[in-house]
């Protein structure tokens, strides 16, 4: 190996450890990130039950705006596409989806927290929802 291919590896190698000192781990998903830290933010249990060897959780999307630097989870694109981005989400467990099931209303009334995904903890941020700004139903015709 030459002295340049060894120094460009190890520059490499110096580069992703500041990567991901500064922003966290790059090649982590937001599903293993809740599934390993998170709880459904309607009844609080954890997202990874003991039953269910690789858990199972849904994100939903809830008519709060997600005002946090991280940013929203979800963007919402109209049938014209217009775009509103700053949509705040919730995760909840397989229970309570299965409770609510269709019942849109019911569930968005129900949802206690919205999630901010912070990459550099590796960890969700739960935002209480009562303290969130209202976003409206945005309804095409």
């Amino acid at each position: 190996m030459s002295l340049a291919e060894y120094l460009s590896r190890k520059l490499s190698k110096l580069f992703m450890k500041l990567i991901v000192h500064s922003i966290g781990d790059p090649f982590i998903t937001f599903g293993e990130i809740a599934l390993k830290k998170g709880t459904c933010c309607i009844c609080g249990n954890r997202l990874r039950e003991p039953s269910v060897k690789e858990g199972h959780f849904s994100t939903i999307q809830i008519y709060k705006k997600a005002t946090w630097d991280g940013g929203p989870l979800a963007t919402l694109t109209t049938q014209t596409g217009q775009s509103y981005g700053n949509f705040a989400v919730a995760v909840i467990c397989a229970k309570c989806e299965k409770m609510f099931g269709s019942n849109i209303e019911s569930l968005q009334s129900s949802v206690k927290f919205a999630v901010e995904l912070d990459m550099r903890n590796k960890t969700l941020v739960y935002h209480d929802v009562k303290k969130l700004e209202d976003y409206p139903l945005i309804i095409e015709v």
